[in-house]
């Protein structure tokens, strides 16, 4: 009895001290099996401790003197206590999340949540998270033995006796349809038929998927929880996302996830951008550290999958009309400076955008991705960013190259247009998603990722030469980077169909069409400046043919 007494003190000293999260996971983990254990070994402990009163009243109780040599009934309750001890540990380690404990777990869930304990809520979540979404999906055991079972799974018996009853004809039974038992035959439909009837006696489980879901949907997609994950277990909300996929909600918590990602300047994104600086020729290295970008990115099909460029490109065009409504706090207004070039703009949403466009559409390209991933954002960013542009700070210069923020940003996206452009120098020329087969722009290509490029690089441009915001200096600076990309390419002699939809683009405008007579005469004056300096750098050919293209 001392022993019991001294064990149950042990156990209740333990779990005083047990971390909250870790008392909430054993709840979840013990089973019925786990409480007959327990039941067993008090009542044994019992026994052995009033052994010889029981001896007394019970006949068929063996005596002390017949029991193996060493074993007493004072220290068989040692090994009772031990092996007790033993399963319960080993069977604690090892146990899931099942459904028949489904209730219990969205309840602690919905504590936890509501309590504001998110630390443990992440915890436990984290514990169980596989467990979860595997309920979530009925696939365990028995959902799976019942679609095995049922002969014609895709059939609702509700729905086949509303169409009989249009149909005018006599509604089957809760039972195996007639016309089943007339069609099996052999073993098989035995096997078919009894399978039938045994589907209906087997547990569903309903309640504990509904309990799941509820969990997914209510609890995963609430702000509150959001903001807490990004902030706090970024890498769960990682792992939510790898095991969603047979979720209805996933590309709802992709959306609102991510966008909590960029509401935080230092959030996980933000600093493995900052850590993933590495390029090798056109292409950035993904380090299997930066757990978002690899997952996301190592293979571009599952950014696709996910479409992640929709959450990004939505925020940042959300956060300039922010700015559009607040023009005098706008910091990208302000001077360019080192400062910001170091520090600053790792802490920008704007440039984390940029970056992140410029790392996946990069992969897409290397990896032969037959689709555009969306770079069409591009030109969608920049005109917010060219109508918010102002050059009304007492110190900007505006005859400086980066006058402001807004300025060097701008820059900073046109480069990326233009490494997507001049990637196809590193890349087999029969890639699928290289191969040009028109030079017009108007011909969508959408699996050819330089011509998008093109395109999209050819509508920035267009929005920055409109533009009554933007000072002649950055005009010039960017117009001279889209002329470079045509002589770099015209250059080699293998690329000259991608250097004419370059030229077509530009000299056509947004739209494609040769009626813009304003822009075409400011692409045409801006050219008409350096001409002098392309005609010593560049072949004479090429430039004349550029200026006639342009002045037509």
């Amino acid at each position: 009895m001392d022993l019991l007494i001294t064990v149950l003190t042990l156990l209740a000293a333990v779990l005083a001290v047990t971390p909250r999260e870790r008392q909430l996971d054993i709840r979840v983990r013990v089973r019925k099996f786990d409480y007959f254990v327990i039941a067993v070994s008090i009542v044994l402990v019992l026994a052995f401790e009033f052994y010889e009163f029981l001896q007394m009243h019970i006949s068929w109780l063996p005596p002390k003197e017949s029991w193996w040599k060493g074993i007493t009934p004072g220290n068989a309750t040692y090994l009772v206590v031990l092996c007790a001890a033993a399963i319960l540990g080993i069977r604690l380690q090892w146990a899931k999340l099942t459904p028949g404990k489904m209730l219990t777990f969205r309840d602690l869930v919905e504590e936890l949540y509501w309590n504001g304990s998110y630390s443990e809520l992440f915890a436990l979540l984290q514990t169980h998270l596989k467990s979860l979404f595997k309920i979530y999906a009925a696939d365990y055991v028995l959902p799976r033995l019942r679609a095995r079972l049922n002969p014609i799974p895709s059939f609702s018996l509700a729905v086949v006796n509303e169409l009989r009853e249009a149909r005018g004809m006599p509604v089957l039974a809760r039972s195996a349809p007639p016309f089943l038992r007339r069609t099996f035959s052999g073993v098989g439909s035995y096997a078919k038929y009894w399978g039938w009837r045994l589907i209906r006696v087997l547990p569903t489980s309903d309640a504990a998927r509904v309990s799941a879901r509820e969990i997914v949907r209510g609890i995963f997609l609430s702000p509150k929880f959001l903001t807490a994950l990004a902030l706090t277990r970024p890498y769960l909300g990682l792992d939510i996302i790898k095991l969603s996929k047979n979720s209805f909600e996933r590309s709802d918590f992709v959306d609102l996830f991510v966008k909590e990602l960029l509401r935080d300047p230092h959030s996980v994104l933000f600093r493995e951008i900052e850590n993933n600086q590495n390029r090798w020729r056109e292409r950035y290295e993904i380090a299997p550290s930066n757990q978002f970008l690899y997952f996301i990115l190592s293979d571009v099909n599952v950014a696709k999958e996910l479409g992640i460029y929709k959450p990004v490109g939505d925020f940042i065009i959300a956060y300039l009309d922010g700015w559009t409504r607040s023009p005098k706090d706008d910091p990208y207004n302000r001077p360019y400076d080192n400062d910001f070039e170091q520090t600053g703009i790792w802490r920008s949403p704007l440039f984390l955008c940029i970056r992140f466009f410029d790392i996946m559409v990069r992969e897409a390209l290397f990896q032969g991705m037959f689709w555009h991933m969306w770079l069409y954002y591009m030109p969608r960013i920049c005109d917010p960013m060219v109508r918010n542009y102002r050059l009304d700070d007492p110190l900007v210069e505006e005859n400086f190259e980066f006058p402001t923020r807004y300025a060097y940003l701008l820059y900073l996206m046109f480069s990326s247009l233009r490494g997507w452009i001049l990637a196809i120098r590193d890349i087999p020329p029969d890639q699928a998603n290289v191969v040009l087969k028109s030079t017009r722009p108007a011909f969508d290509e959408n699996g050819n990722i330089p011509k998008c490029s093109i395109k999209a690089l050819a509508q920035c441009l267009y929005t920055v030469l409109e533009s009554k915001n933007i000072g002649n200096r950055t005009k010039h600076s960017l117009a001279n980077m889209v002329f470079d990309i045509y002589f770099d390419l015209r250059a080699s002699g293998r690329f000259d169909s991608y250097a004419e939809v370059l030229l077509t683009a530009i000299s056509e405008g947004k739209t494609y069409r040769q009626d813009n007579h304003e822009y075409q005469e400011a692409l045409a004056e801006i050219f008409e400046e350096e001409k002098d300096e392309y005609l010593i750098k560049r072949n004479e050919e090429h430039v004349e043919y550029f200026e006639a293209v342009l002045n037509q």
